[in-house]
């Protein structure tokens, strides 16, 4: 089996980036690229903003945010390309999480998946979900799920 196609998921925290290393190393013996996802959800936003009062202009608040965080990942992608010497390309969606990504794995024929976990248990976990658990349950493709505190290497 070859991993050339190779899809990392992230929310853009410490803990999704701490996987890129791992995902390097891949894509290195396979000769492939890494495809950084993440994905915008509006509605998230659109209901933190309604919470702090913000509704004249919402749009062009959300449209500021958009923008911030795909900024974010296009830095993210560019400096983990050059520390690991790989293709990595930044990919923004727009919707529900796991919907989005899921289309992505098939659309693009993403040979596997690297998620990071956050390691929540109980209540927490339960309130919050886990996007990584869903993902592994529902992905066509394989998927290797990490918690980075235990595989973190220096960079």
């Amino acid at each position: 089996m070859e991993l050339k196609r190779i899809l990392v998921p992230s929310d853009l925290s410490d803990n999704a980036e701490a996987v890129m290393p791992f995902a390097g190393d891949l894509a290195r013996k396979y000769q492939g690229e890494i495809s950084l996802v993440h994905v915008f959800e509006r509605d998230y936003y659109a209901t933190a903003a309604a919470a702090e009062g913000i509704v004249v202009g919402a749009s062009e608040w959300l449209n500021g945010i958009r923008s911030q965080r795909e900024k974010h990942l296009n830095e993210v992608a560019a400096r983990f390309s050059a520390q690991e010497k790989v293709t990595v390309r930044s990919v923004l969606l727009d919707g529900n999480t796991i919907e989005e990504i899921l289309r992505f794995v098939q659309d693009q024929s993403i040979d596997c998946m690297i998620v990071s976990t956050h390691g929540r248990t109980g209540l927490s976990h339960l309130l919050l979900g886990s996007i990584a658990e869903k993902l592994v349950r529902l992905s066509p493709c394989p998927v290797i799920s990490i918690r980075p505190q235990s595989m973190v290497r220096k960079m």
